[in-house]
């Protein structure tokens, strides 16, 4: 066995056994956690089982970190190494690969050694990453596993710009056993040799999980895998209260908006949001931003604008730059509509999503960013951007939506192929050779530097909470989803918050639990409340009624008045 001691652990390897032993704090309270020595990665067609380990070389990096390196016989690829690395305060692992193929999954500690497939074991009490509590895709890549004694150790990826090319990554485990997997499904090709990216795995002692994530960001930014934006200027009216129409269009929608035939986008029309807003006024609450959500598009692809619901939406919008206030507009990411099939990612001749890896789409998208939003004649002269479905990309896999209902209408293909791999004849086609999240990346990046083009203080809003995507937002939203959630939302967001504040250090923040899922008049005030007290911008969703149909009293917009009134920026 060969036994190093670090400051946060103790590490045991256990080669003849094919295992590595972790001690957290060099703790024997608790039981230990084994990691299987075996990882395997997948061609798309052919399974990796390990045939025979090679003898571990232990070498001495500079400042004392301890590097271990185990060469592997594989059954399908020409070399495979791994390789752990041990600092004081944290491990990392990875392995590199030599040969030719399209990668499938790619397992973290868990693997075939011959015939027989050996796991890692871990006593875990809680397993955890923020995806799992709200809809947030593109979260810290990271999950958290809790120990019996409450210490942590966190299991994170680091990933080199450009390398986001798998589509799915889990912590799969099951009655004290787990491996770590990721997808790439086929879309990343290994022509001579490949490094997968680097698992970092950290302890902790931290009560708050954001603290957790707050030691992992900070290894990202010292090992220069992320890095955050200088200098950034924040406009003071991207501080003040925001209106946004979405709570009113489910309102109207009520009950029967998750029925495929029926959606909140019929009710954003030029004259519902003036009616809500004079409504709001006479009430004394005068929003300084307005959003304009789901609907306003005659394509969700296309984007411009439905005149038999907007007749003048840019008309609409100088009114309100004359009263002082700004407008902001809601794209749809990944929809279809409008968009020539050459421009889409197919599934044979079918056009399932936009492609972004595509310059003549990507050229298209720069053309409606400054559509919706320069003052030139003919365009919006919108003031920014509500990027709110950009949480997800496409998969072979797995269904996304907007919503989380899988495919509701046409427009909103964002259905992708669910089920197991297809025939190759079947499979998703791009125009380049990108996946994952390179691909909202890509996206992503064309509305905000169009965006700050058209105009330098535009707002961009996401709801993204990935260090990788800092360059790309201005504000983020920190979405909870009650109808999912089965957690406590005031919990799950103030955890949200605290991720946020951390992983986007430089953005503003404000949420969006309050335009569905308050039980009560008194909920909804309560939540915004708290979401002054915690520092985001104040943010309303509704003019009328909440989503149960019970009309706002009087007392409450007095209450929201007040709220208003007392803030500052």
């Amino acid at each position: 066995m060969t036994e190093i001691c670090k400051r946060d652990y103790k590490f045991v390897l256990d080669f003849e056994k094919r295992k590595v032993i972790i001690f957290p704090f060099g703790s024997k309270a608790i039981q230990p956690m084994e990691l299987s020595l075996i990882s395997q990665c997948d061609k798309l067609t052919k399974s990796d089982l390990c045939q025979k380990l090679g003898k571990p070389v232990i070498e001495k990096l500079a400042n004392g970190v301890l590097q271990i390196s185990i060469s592997e016989k594989s059954n399908i690829w020409d070399e495979k190494c791994y390789v752990f690395r041990c600092y004081e305060d944290s491990i990392e692992f990875y392995f590199q690969i030599k040969g030719q193929g399209e990668i499938g999954e790619c397992k973290f500690f868990g693997g075939f050694f011959k015939d027989e497939f050996i796991s890692s074991k871990g006593d875990f009490s809680e397993v955890s990453c923020v995806e799992q509590q709200a809809e947030r895709q593109c979260a810290p890549i990271c999950y958290l596993a809790k120990f019996k004694n409450n210490n942590w150790i966190s299991f994170g990826l680091a990933i080199e710009d450009g390398e986001y090319t798998f589509a799915d990554f889990q912590f799969e485990h099951k009655k004290g056993q787990f491996h770590l997997n990721l997808d790439y499904e086929g879309h990343t090709k290994i022509i001579k040799s490949w490094e997968s990216p680097h698992l970092i795995m950290q302890f902790s002692q931290a009560d708050k999980k954001y603290e957790v994530y707050r030691k992992f960001i900070e290894w990202l930014v010292y090992h220069k895998y992320v890095s955050f934006p200088k200098d950034t200027k924040i406009y003071q009216w991207w501080k003040k209260p925001m209106f946004c129409g979405f709570g009113e269009q489910m309102y109207y929608c009520g009950k029967e908006w998750i029925h495929p035939s029926i959606s909140p986008s019929v009710y954003c029309t030029q004259y519902n949001y003036e009616t809500w807003l004079k409504i709001l006024e006479d009430k004394g609450i005068i929003p300084s931003t307005i959003i304009i959500d789901d609907g306003w598009q005659l394509y969700y692809g296309e984007q411009v604008v439905d005149k038999g619901k907007w007749p003048d939406m840019r008309g609409f919008i100088d009114k309100c730059h004359a009263k002082g206030q700004k407008v902001i507009l809601w794209p749809s990411v990944w929809s279809i509509g409008g968009i020539p099939n050459k421009e889409c990612i197919n599934r044979g001749k079918k056009p399932m999503t936009v492609d972004t890896s595509n310059p003549a789409y990507l050229k298209r998208l720069k053309r409606l960013v400054h559509y919706m939003l320069s003052n030139e004649k003919n365009c919006l002269n919108a003031d920014g951007l509500k990027v709110g479905t950009a949480v997800g990309f496409p998969s072979e896999k797995k269904v996304y939506d907007l919503y989380g209902f899988g495919m509701r209408y046409p427009e909103y293909n964002y259905g992708f192929i669910s089920g197991e791999v297809l025939r190759t004849d079947e499979r998703l086609k791009t125009y380049g050779e990108i996946w994952g999240a390179e691909l909202l990346k890509n996206s992503l990046r064309i509305y905000y530097e169009e965006a700050k083009k058209a105009k330098k203080d535009a707002l961009i809003i996401t709801v993204i909470a990935n260090p990788y995507f800092s360059h790309f937002a201005d504000m983020v939203t920190c979405l909870v989803t009650p109808r999912i959630d089965k957690l406590n939302i005031v919990d799950v967001l103030k955890e949200l918050i605290g991720i946020s504040r951390i992983t986007l250090p430089h953005c503003l923040l404000n949420t969006e639990v309050n335009n569905e899922g308050n039980k009560s008049e008194a909920e909804w005030l309560s939540q915004l409340e708290m979401d002054i007290s915690l520092g985001c911008v104040p943010h309303i969703f509704y003019a009328t009624h909440l989503i149960d149909g019970s009309s706002i009293s009087d007392k409450a917009y007095k209450k929201i008045k007040d709220m208003w009134g007392k803030y500052k920026i």
